[in-house]
């Protein structure tokens, strides 16, 4: 302890403890537990198909930007005071505990769990579905997508207080990246560990940004079979290295793009709308298979309607039925909004 300092006082410490607590306040609106893990089903299933973002999903659920601050307001901060609460006796310990408690406390765990149980639920199931729904109706499933995602881009365009020039550019910069990405060739690549937990990393940087999929940036790197192999093959380790890599880069990236939202609002929401315009490339129903074969999965490209071999109507109304479907969302959550709003 300090000369001159009284036993129990607290320290500095202790105040940027509640400045953390009172920057990462739980979501002003208060989701049910429910309601929280039924959308973690949608945005589970969605990050399972190559192509289609689990951010996506967030902002057609209206919950993009709760989402973004429960990410952002994970932390280890508490792991030092923590540590030092078992090492330093008396007073200073209990104040060190108590600021690990206040470190804790500032995430938002009830939004993070209910959320996160509905996504694992979901990847745990869509990794024997979807896969299976992709080789033998790809054409649809992939419609139901591009129909999701084109009837959301308006969200975010919408949320954008003004389009000036620096809006326009970025959303147009965003749209080419994307479009770039998603056009990317598969790449055959390591699957050693150090890998995998890059390719972890990076997956979870592209699934938080609405319309770039980090199943297709698994795919691209090379450890899309295997990694999503490994859960019915019960490869836990190769499991527990990618959660590392996970964890690692939403630690890091949500809080960036956290900042983005709340201090370039307009720019951050541009850049989000031509993300998801961009990303439309990847999940176009219209695909033909061609000869190569990566990872053991079938290649496709993309022709015209007319060029498809299928039932290109049938394709094109199940496109439609995903689009109607996130109309009906938003005017559901609208209705909600103003129902709340008149209570």
């Amino acid at each position: 302890m300090r000369p001159g300092a009284r036993r129990g006082t607290i320290r500095p410490m202790d105040r940027a403890a509640d400045e953390t607590t009172a920057r990462t306040e739980p979501p002003r609106r208060r989701y049910s537990i429910a309601g929280l893990f039924g959308r973690g089903l949608l945005m589970g299933a969605a990050d399972v198909v190559p192509g289609v973002s689990g951010g996506t999903l967030a902002l057609i659920l209206g919950i993009y930007t709760a989402f973004i601050d429960a990410l952002g307001s994970l932390n280890l901060r508490w792991v030092r005071p923590l540590v030092l609460s078992w090492l330093r006796p008396g007073a200073e310990g209990r104040a060190h505990r108590r600021i690990a408690w206040l470190h804790l406390g500032a995430i938002h765990w009830r939004f993070l769990l209910a959320l996160g149980a509905g996504m694992g639920t979901a990847i745990a199931i869509g990794s024997h579905t979807i896969p299976r729904l992709l080789e033998t109706h790809r054409g649809e499933t992939l419609a139901v997508f591009f129909g999701l995602i084109l009837g959301s881009v308006p969200l975010p365009a919408r949320l954008v207080p003004r389009w000036g020039v620096l809006e326009l550019f970025v959303a147009a910069a965003a749209c080419a990246l994307a479009a770039w990405v998603t056009g990317l060739p598969a790449l055959q690549l390591t699957h050693a560990l150090w890998f995998i937990y890059v390719s972890g990393a990076i997956a979870i940087c592209a699934m938080v940004l609405p319309g770039v999929s980090g199943s297709f940036m698994l795919l691209v790197l090379g450890q899309y079979a295997y990694v999503v192999g490994s859960i019915p093959a019960r490869r836990f380790g190769v499991l527990a290295v990618f959660a590392l890599g996970v964890l690692s880069g939403l630690l890091g990236f949500a809080r960036l793009l956290r900042f983005l939202l709340h201090r370039h609002t307009g720019p951050t929401l541009a850049a989000l709308t031509g993300f998801m315009v961009g990303a439309l490339r990847a999940v176009w129903p219209f695909q033909r298979p061609v000869g190569e074969v990566v990872e053991g999965k079938q290649l496709f490209v993309a022709v015209w309607p007319g060029q498809f071999g299928g039932d290109a109507v049938r394709v094109a109304v199940c496109a439609a039925i995903g689009l109607v479907l996130v109309l009906a969302l938003e005017r559901l959550a609208k209705a909600r909004e103003h129902a709340h709003a008149t209570a």
